[in-house]
């Protein structure tokens, strides 16, 4: 391998509760919290040229229902992640439903791309 690569997949996806909308998560100018649909937690292996080992990492991913990614917060575990998605938007840990989507370079998710996978396992 010749040149760092980053790949990305949705692992995880849960719809957000319209009595939690919008998220505290303050963006643009002026300041507004996010109007997000949906969140995703995406796993992320970033491959460097020379390194033994990949980097791994997982993002709380926020998409509109038009499948644009609006936020990403990123964290070092899968269990982090899902520990901050229950504290920002109210998800607990049962209401995640499992997938494998890959995120394409435009970062664009539709909703019926998840929920339309089968569900399985070992995906982390």
């Amino acid at each position: 391998m010749d040149k760092e690569e980053i790949v990305e997949v949705v692992i995880r996806y849960a719809w957000l509760k319209e009595k939690l909308k919008p998220l505290p998560i303050w963006m643009s100018e002026p300041l507004k919290p996010i109007e997000a649909d949906w969140v995703g937690i995406n796993r992320i292996v970033h491959k460097i040229p020379g390194r033994l080992n990949d980097v791994i990492g997982y993002s709380l991913a926020f998409y509109s229902d038009k499948g644009e990614a609006l936020e990403y917060l990123q964290f070092d575990t899968l269990d982090i992640a899902i520990d901050q998605a229950r504290d920002i938007a109210g998800i607990q840990p049962s209401e995640w439903r499992e997938c494998r989507v890959s995120v394409p370079t435009d970062g664009r998710v539709l909703w019926e791309s998840v929920s339309a996978q089968p569900l399985s396992t070992n995906l982390d």
